[in-house]
């Protein structure tokens, strides 16, 4: 039994585009800078 999956996904998904995150993009060099806040809990 052989089914066509493209069959089964609406139009609109099969037109989306692959994911591209800024990372991936980037090239070159920089230097992040992270300061975590602080949070005080009662004990």
């Amino acid at each position: 039994m052989n089914i066509d999956l493209l069959s089964l996904v609406r139009p609109n998904i099969r037109r989306l585009q692959p994911y591209a995150s800024a990372r991936s993009e980037f090239s070159g060099w920089a230097e992040v800078f992270w300061m975590p806040m602080k949070i005080h809990l009662p004990p």
